[in-house]
């Protein structure tokens, strides 16, 4: 680490205004040094050669903290000729490392480019990663990407699709996070397959009250909603759901539904809500579709 340090601070010292004596005395003001020129450098966007450098400089280093800087730094200015780079970071020693470069990955490549060797990439680490919080972060970063290629955006949604039932809290979220960011993209106009659709619903029986266990059930019923799947079946149970945002979602299926029997009932029930937001979401819905309860 000393000698990495050493060695940036010829550039990186003076271009902050700090003498190189001074931040040499020890290591910790070293690195101190260089985490403000990388911040620095990140605040600007790497808007000159010399912060772009520091930001490159900082993903070689061997100090973790610096290179979670670094990568997450370079990740938000969304370039896509900086993805090569951030991608060796994949292999980083340090799972939180990885968890920000495959973040960082999922932004550089939405300003455009050829995904395919990206794509085929994060879809190895998905099934070799061995730490499951990093292995869910691949999986909802696989689901954002801008795929213009329709088979292999199909690819991608049949694979999360299989994630969706793991054992592990991280990888069924991200999962589940990933196929209702391709929901999206799809929109209503191409549905997800009924494979995809089936597995969304088996992950809205997720039991527990924890954040991801929340989570899990909201973005899978927000898929299916975004895909107009939100089946009566669906809608009837999850509208008994513990959380009051997932029955909000609910409520909301109530209300963008095309041809959705018991509706009437449906709405009826969702307006004795006990929670203010769910009974808002029913009476926009009865104002819409009041006149069918006669």
């Amino acid at each position: 680490v000393r000698v990495f340090i050493a060695f940036v601070l010829s550039a990186v010292a003076p271009a902050i205004g700090m003498p190189i004596e001074s931040a040499a005395q020890n290591s910790s003001a070293a690195t101190l040094t260089f985490r403000q020129a990388m911040l620095a450098a990140e605040d600007s966007r790497a808007a000159d050669p010399v912060s772009l450098a520091t930001l490159l400089t900082g993903i070689e280093s061997p100090n973790e903290e610096i290179q979670q800087i670094a990568v997450r730094a370079l990740g938000r200015l969304e370039r896509f000729n900086v993805s090569d780079r951030i991608a060796r970071l994949l292999e980083a020693d340090q799972p939180a490392v990885r968890r920000e470069a495959v973040n960082a990955l999922g932004q550089s490549l939405q300003s455009g480019g050829d995904l395919s060797a990206y794509v085929s990439m994060l879809l190895a680490r998905l099934e070799n990663e061995r730490d499951p919080e990093v292995r869910g972060v691949i999986a909802e970063t696989l689901g954002r990407l801008p795929y213009l290629d329709s088979q292999t955006l199909q690819r991608v949604e049949l694979i999360l699709g299989s994630f969706t039932s793991s054992v592990e809290p991280a990888i069924r979220l991200g999962a589940v996070g990933g196929l209702e960011a391709i929901a999206r993209l799809r929109g209503d106009q191409t549905p997800l397959a009924a494979q995809t659709i089936a597995q969304l619903r088996a992950a809205l029986t997720t039991s527990g009250s924890d954040e991801r266990a929340l989570r899990t059930r909201r973005l899978a019923l927000a898929a299916l909603n975004v895909s107009g799947s939100a089946s009566v079946e669906t809608i009837t149970a999850v509208l008994d759901d513990r959380d009051a945002q997932t029955r909000r979602l609910a409520t909301l299926a109530l209300l963008n539904a095309d041809d959705l029997p018991e509706r009437q009932v449906l709405i009826a029930k969702a307006l004795t809500d006990r929670s203010a937001m769910v009974r808002l979401e029913a009476l926009v819905a009865y104002g819409k579709h009041g006149r069918l309860m006669g």
